[in-house]
């Protein structure tokens, strides 16, 4: 039958076509149609065969949990897979994470555990060894100098000035030396306070460094070169500029390095003023123990070389001012450890030990003035005197500041220093393992891999 009979005039197109119309159907042609048990018994076993058959047997470590490998390809929901893909849902081997992580090479070398991360500091690091390196070959030169000209000189006056003179480069290179053993131990223990101290002792050597350019030109020709056909008014001027340029690195860049430090400072203390304040004690004392360790020592080689050293017939003297050497060694690590610790009759038995050399100090300051009119002893007397003079002045502020550090023990900055300490260590110690809470979460994640963790 005709399906269209409109008219061909009207406003759609006239059909001449004949369509059929669709014939009516039961409800029984709409049933769903199974194959053959035949077909679907074997779409049966392809559906489950790979579940049966033998897998090769995969090593997990012990302490993975069970569940999903951590790389299972498990088809997503959200993805664009039609119906026709073909999913593979055999366990695919994972590798744990444990061995996953430990094939992983290492990051931290041995030169980024020794250098710090802060570039202020490594400049700063830098800075010192520059000077230290410069200073230090320079001063050899003028000992090798030295030596040649004191086989020339015939004058009694003279001979003692040449053997006055090598003592002090020594000295003078052990201040370098030492300058660069507190930098270090500035950035290892971040002390602030101790980078100004540095500052300060650098201006000090600075000083130094050109009364004894003065004394060396007064008895060696200025124009006399060395090993390295340098002559000895252009060594003696090198040392105090690089000395002055690196005393304004060292103020600029310790600034830098005291503003880095506050934070990690206020990290360790809290906002507690009390806890800073005495933490603040504590670190100038540290300071102080280890300056008067330099100033004893430098005064006691000078005494031992220049004054004792001279005579013909040792005494007594000269014996006891060796055995003096490392005693005060001892004593002042005892007062370090008794700060740290807060062991009270530790701290006594320094502040006795502090007692005793500043005694010793009087003493020799006594004899220094005493003997200023010896003609052998006048060429030392400056040096000598000035040496005990800050000696003995050290000491007694660090009498001072012993008992202040002593009277904050108990007072709650072991407990926060001792806290901060647990949580680094434990930190460190989870790193090493590589059992930190992102590999905890890990771990977890590959044993469930459709579970959100918020960590």
């Amino acid at each position: 039958m005709s399906r269209f009979q409109s008219d061909p005039n009207g406003p759609y197109p006239y059909r001449t076509e004949h369509v059929e119309l669709p014939v009516t159907r039961s409800p029984a042609d709409y049933a769903p149609h199974y194959p053959p048990s035949s077909f679907r018994q074997d779409q049966d076993e392809l559906d489950y065969d790979h579940y049966d058959a033998k897998q090769p047997p995969f090593d997990y470590a012990p302490s993975q949990r069970g569940g999903y490998p951590m790389f299972h390809k498990d088809p997503s929901y959200m993805s664009d897979i039609s119906d026709h893909t073909a999913v593979d849902r055999s366990p695919q081997p994972g590798l744990p994470v444990q061995q996953q992580l430990a094939a992983e090479p290492e990051s931290s070398g041995f030169w980024i555990k020794i250098l710090p991360n802060s570039m202020a500091c490594r400049l700063y690091l830098l800075t010192v060894l520059i000077e230290t390196i410069v200073d230090i070959a320079i001063e050899v030169d003028l000992l090798v100098l030295l030596n040649q000209q004191s086989h020339t000189s015939a004058d009694r006056a003279t001979q003692l000035e040449f053997e006055r003179l090598p003592v002090y480069l020594v000295v003078f290179g052990l201040a370098h030396l030492f300058q660069l053993v507190l930098a270090l131990d500035a950035v290892h223990a971040q002390n602030t306070l101790q980078f100004l101290f540095l500052a300060g002792f650098n201006a000090l050597l600075l000083a130094y460094a050109i009364v004894q350019a003065s004394e060396i030109r007064e008895f060696v020709n200025p124009n006399t070169p060395g090993l390295s056909h340098i002559p000895v008014n252009v060594m003696t001027t090198i040392i105090a500029v690089v000395i002055g340029l690196c005393e304004i690195g060292y103020i600029v860049l310790g600034w830098k390095i005291y503003t880095e430090f506050g934070w990690k400072v206020y990290k360790l203390l809290g906002a507690d003023r009390s806890v800073k304040r005495m933490f603040v004690h504590l670190q100038v004392f540290l300071c102080l123990i280890k300056f008067d360790q330099f100033f004893f020592v430098g005064f006691t080689v000078q005494w031992i070389f220049l004054v004792l050293g001279g005579q013909e017939q040792q005494g007594s003297e000269y014996y006891m001012t060796i055995i003096a050497l490392p005693f005060s060694v001892v004593v002042l690590i005892a007062g370090h450890v008794a700060a740290h610790r807060e062991r009270k009759w530790l701290m006594g038995v320094f502040i006795c030990g502090l007692t005793a050399a500043s005694v010793y100090f009087i003493y020799k300051f006594y004899r220094i003035l005493k003997s200023r009119d010896d003609p052998d002893f006048a060429p030392v007397f400056k040096s000598l005197t000035i040496f005990s003079v800050l000696a003995t002045f050290l000491l007694f502020v660090t009498f001072t500041w012993a008992c202040i550090v002593m009277h904050n023990f108990g007072r709650g900055l072991k407990a926060r220093v001792a806290k901060h300490k647990k949580g680094q260590a434990s930190i460190a110690m989870s790193s090493r393992t590589g059992r930190t809470r992102r590999t905890t979460n890990m771990e977890a994640m590959a044993a469930h891999p459709h579970r959100i963790s918020i960590d």
